[in-house]
């Protein structure tokens, strides 16, 4: 017996000893038991068995969905019930209560010793049914149990349908359901272990605590600290962070702002302020929405860091740091708080949140290291940690001067002041995680630098997210100079600098890219012509590969389009491409100006188009005429009765259909690709007039079906030689005809 059957075993035990049952019972809202439900009137007359007293109650209620209050009430023990309701109708037809519906997917969680091994036991229940048995007073629970397993310190077992399964315990399918039962056990054994946070246990929410046990098993050692927190001592001990420059985060000026009257009439508030950097007091009014607007001192201008009726603020702050004898900066973020104090002085409490180290050497080449703090004293170490849950003011980040001095050329202060940001409560933020991108990026390539202190700030933020997310790059990060680094020559970087007002856009990048590679000597012109008339690159290049031309000869023509048939543009060149492939199909000269550049587009395009739909169709009716008369050679039979023949060409096949009303007539493809074959069934005496048509499997040597008139089968009683005629031909053909 393998250890994975052992474990299993050990676990059906423990499923059939604990009665799950009886776990689950406290947190189940019993339904009650419908015999009788009739509605008239606009009210329901419903006769119940109450769940508790298993008692008979007649009631009547005004059935109305969108209450949602309605209750009924049993007339015995006095049980209230939900009215508006749906039933079930059981196997007798009875009406009853089903709950299944409303208990999709819980999780029960208790410790349990397994061969010595203390851990916690999972159970996963995807459904649950409850029926009433009436005679004997007494429910019936059958829970549906489709995942179990065990995890402790050390490892863990699972197993998803009764199999062993590798895949994570907390998997998307798995375990995305919230907790019914946690044991109070489990929470000393993961604590007492330090599996899991306890603020995680008060959400009770099972994903997120199985999902951090299981990232915390086998990750304990003998002397019960976590890899993750010792992984984290080791990292500080090795990179030892700097003091914290707080008095640069110190608040010396501030507006205190309360509010001391409102006018409910006119909806007016009313405030006092007092400003803090000229100590001058002064009163203004808003609308209805006055803690909306940005305060501002009226005397010297003041504004930020507002104190709303002296509550407090909360700040994040990120240092940027150079970590002492090595190539690392460290970013620290915290979140700093400020109290307003009775004698109008600031005090301020700060908790480090979190420390990403970047290592600049050669052989780290920008790898980031992330660690993690909730109280910012014990640290733990993230391999894959969510850097896009903070985001920061522009004039938050502080730079330390060894960091400033060290960061100096790769343009990072200036691409702080250009990264795109949201206005939220009249403050600029953008996300931390741009901040750490920029980091690693600049030291793989130089280009950064230069694009930062350019101020394109939107191409900058693109570079990043194909770098660090394995995108195609829209540059070479690898250039040493603006017009390498685009792909560009010099004129159209500067083109592309005057259009886009000194901040180009990743797709205006991308599109002259395109115009340049299709064209290297593309008229800026020709550019702004496509732009205006919201002609895209792509439909332009189909044109000018197609008649190996210039982009400025295909917009020549287009634009005389434009001019003498009204046509726009942006419709035109669809159409050019369609008429000029239609017109190689047809074998058109396509080297003559006159069939490159028609003088009526529209024209010529519904000419080219018809003679190849004809050319086509025609290529089509000789396939289908070729494979008729193989298939003919093939099933074809007769006797003085009957005889089969196959059609003689695609009209045939269209009035077979018509006349005899079915859909044989749509067989057509399907014959040409050889995946099914058409025979008719005629009499002898009326060859050219329908009477069956039968569908032969090529491939299977069957016969699928037979039909006459309107699908009409063959009627065995009044067509018995119509019947041994088909089965002597398909005996003869070996054709399976077990259809007829």
């Amino acid at each position: 017996m393998t250890i994975k059957e052992k474990w299993k075993m050990r676990l059906l035990e423990i499923l059939m000893t604990k009665d799950i049952s009886k776990i689950i019972e406290p947190y189940i809202s019993y339904l009650r038991f419908v015999l009788s439900s009739v509605k008239k009137d606009g009210t329901v007359q419903e006769e119940f068995i109450c769940s508790e007293c298993y008692e008979k109650s007649k009631v009547t209620y005004v059935k109305d969905y969108r209450n949602d209050d309605e209750f009924v009430f049993c007339e015995h023990c006095g049980k209230k019930y939900e009215a508006n309701r749906y039933a079930s109708k059981n196997e007798s037809n009875e009406v009853y209560w089903n709950d299944k519906y409303r208990y999709q997917g819980k999780i029960i969680m208790f410790t349990e010793e397994i061969d010595g091994v203390e851990g916690i036991v999972f159970i996963e229940i995807r459904s649950l049914k409850i029926e009433y048995d009436i005679s004997n007073k007494r429910k019936i629970m059958c829970p549906e149990i489709i995942g179990y397993g065990f995890i402790s310190k050390n490892g863990k077992y699972r197993y998803s349908f009764g199999s062993y399964t590798d895949s994570k315990i907390a998997s998307y399918r798995g375990y995305k359901y919230p907790a019914i039962y946690i044991d109070d056990s489990v929470r000393e054994y993961v604590k007492k272990n330090e599996l899991c946070e306890e603020r995680i246990f008060d959400k009770y929410d099972s994903a997120s605590i199985i999902m951090q046990v299981e990232e915390n098993v086998k990750k304990v050692s003998k002397s019960g600290v976590s890899i993750s927190l010792r992984t984290a001592n080791r990292i500080i001990e090795k990179w030892t962070p700097g003091e914290l420059p707080l008095k640069m985060m110190s608040m010396d000026k501030w507006l205190h702002i309360k509010h001391y009257k409102s006018d409910e009439l006119t909806q007016t508030n009313y405030f006092q302020g007092h400003c803090s950097e000229c100590g001058s007091r002064f009163s203004y009014s808003t609308g209805k929405y006055g803690y909306e607007k940005e305060v501002i001192c009226p005397k010297c201008g003041s504004s930020g860091n507002v104190f709303w009726n002296a509550s407090g603020i909360s700040k994040l702050f990120t240092v940027v740091e150079k970590i002492d004898y090595s190539n690392v900066i460290c970013v620290r973020t915290m979140t700093v708080d400020y109290e307003l104090l009775k004698n109008k002085k600031v005090i301020m409490d700060y908790k480090e949140k979190m420390r990403v180290y970047i290592d600049f050497s050669e052989e780290g080449k920008g790898k980031r290291t992330v660690l993690i703090s909730e109280d910012g004293t014990e640290w733990r170490f993230r391999r894959n940690s969510v850097l896009e849950d903070y985001d920061i003011e522009r004039n938050n980040v502080i730079f330390t001067p060894e960091a400033d001095e060290n960061l100096k050329y790769t343009g990072l202060k200036e691409f702080i002041s250009i990264v795109p940001t949201s206005n939220i409560y009249h403050r600029e933020r953008f996300y931390l995680y741009r901040l750490i991108h920029f980091l690693q990026v600049c030291t793989l390539t130089s280009c950064m630098e230069k694009f930062a202190k350019l101020g394109w700030g939107l191409l900058c933020v693109d570079i990043l997210d194909d770098v660090i997310y394995d995108h195609e790059n829209k540059v070479n990060i690898k250039a040493n100079n603006i017009n390498e680094a685009l792909k560009l020559p010099k004129r159209l970087v500067k083109y592309l600098i005057e259009k886009s007002n000194n901040n180009p856009r990743p797709a205006e990048v991308l599109r002259v890219q395109k115009f340049y590679n299709l064209d290297n000597d593309v008229m800026t012109e020709d550019i702004d012509w496509c732009m205006v008339n919201s002609v895209d690159v792509s439909d332009i290049e189909k044109i000018c590969r197609l008649l190996n031309i210039n982009v400025h000869k295909a917009c020549e023509y287009l634009e005389r389009v434009r001019i003498s048939q009204c046509f726009s543009p942006k419709s035109a060149v669809v159409e050019w491409f369609d008429y000029l492939i239609a017109a190689q199909n047809i074998k058109a000269d396509l080297s003559d100006k006159t069939v490159r550049y028609p003088t009526s587009l529209r024209r010529e395009h519904d000419r080219a188009t018809f003679k190849y739909r004809i050319i086509k169709d025609k290529q089509k009716e000789e396939k289908f005429q070729n494979i008729c008369i193989e298939y003919g050679k093939k099933y074809s039979y007769e006797n003085e009765e009957y005889l089969i023949v196959p059609p003689k060409d695609m009209q045939d096949l269209f009035e077979e259909g018509r006349k005899l009303n079915h859909c044989v007539g749509s067989y057509a493809d399907r014959i040409i690709d050889s995946t099914t074959c058409i025979c008719f069934v005629r009499k002898a005496n009326e060859p050219d007039e329908p009477y069956f048509t039968v569908e032969v499997s090529p491939y299977e040597a069957r016969v699928r079906q037979i039909h006459g008139l309107s699908n009409r089968l063959v009627d065995h009683k009044n067509e018995k030689s119509l019947a041994s005629f088909l089965k002597e031909w398909a005996k003869k053909k070996k054709l399976d005809i077990s259809v007829l």
